[in-house]
């Protein structure tokens, strides 16, 4: 039986994981296509994409659009996005989970596709940037499921990756 003993660095994806952003990411997605005039993806797609670095959701919630008109995409994402995010809740026992976690001595990390400055923006709004030993996100790594951001992780901790669990 594996137990959590058998792990020496927790690593956390932030969204759906630990803030509950899954259905502001999904509608600001498809209000940016509807703007720009291209179809519309379902919920599902969207869904499928939440984790990955915010390109390669583009390319897949939107394959239509441009490469020159990426940062147009963007900036409408960002416009719908931001104001939901001020009134978005963590994960219902997430912040007692983490704060025990780390109470505990044991070692926490987060993995994400969320950008650096989306992350500290977050942590610091949920007071959680004190907890994670190493933040790593789709602006300094590949995007997942590329193992990058999980070396990155180790070598800032000196962890090897076998060692890691990985929650989201």
């Amino acid at each position: 039986m594996v137990s959590y003993k058998d792990f020496d660095f927790f690593v956390f994806d932030w969204d759906g994981t630990i803030l509950d952003t899954i259905s502001s990411i999904i509608c600001s997605y498809q209000y940016a296509c509807k703007e720009m005039r291209f179809p519309v993806p379902d919920d599902d797609v969207v869904r499928s994409t939440i984790g990955l670095s915010t390109e390669k959701c583009l390319r897949i919630c939107c394959p239509d659009c441009p490469p020159e008109r990426f940062s147009e995409y963007f900036a409408l994402y960002t416009s719908h996005y931001l104001p939901r995010e001020a009134n978005l809740q963590l994960i219902d026992g997430m912040e007692t989970l983490l704060r025990d976690m780390h109470t505990a001595g044991l070692r926490l990390g987060i993995a994400t596709g969320k950008s650096n400055k989306g992350m500290k923006r977050v942590l610091t709004k949920y007071g959680l940037e004190g907890l994670f030993e190493s933040v790593q996100t789709a602006d300094d790594n590949f995007s997942k499921p590329n193992p990058s951001m999980l070396y990155s992780i180790s070598d800032d901790s000196g962890v090897e990756c076998s060692k890691m669990l990985v929650i989201g």
